[in-house]
């Protein structure tokens, strides 16, 4: 929402449940529970973000994962895991 009085984009986000990408103009967002999961992996099997980010390109085209556009996705959910780590 763009009203006068609405909240900022990232909030209106995280109010349904994601978390922008980035604060200013987000273009992608990374839902609550994706992040809580990797939070879990990482405590408890140590699994390094690499590994769980080639995890979900190839959950999201398993035939052809290299046809998945991850462009900058690595780093951006690089930073938001240590965002989302410091909340």
């Amino acid at each position: 929402c763009h009203c006068d009085r609405a909240a900022s984009q990232a909030i209106q986000l995280s109010n349904e449940g994601y978390f922008p990408g980035t604060m200013v103009q987000p273009e992608s967002v990374y839902s609550f529970g994706v992040l809580e999961n990797f939070h879990t992996h990482t405590l408890s099997s140590k699994k390094v973000l690499y590994d769980y980010h080639d995890a979900l390109v190839k959950m999201t085209n398993a035939a052809f994962p290299q046809d998945v556009p991850v462009s900058n996705r690595y780093s951006e959910f690089s930073q938001v895991a240590q965002v989302w780590d410091h909340l």
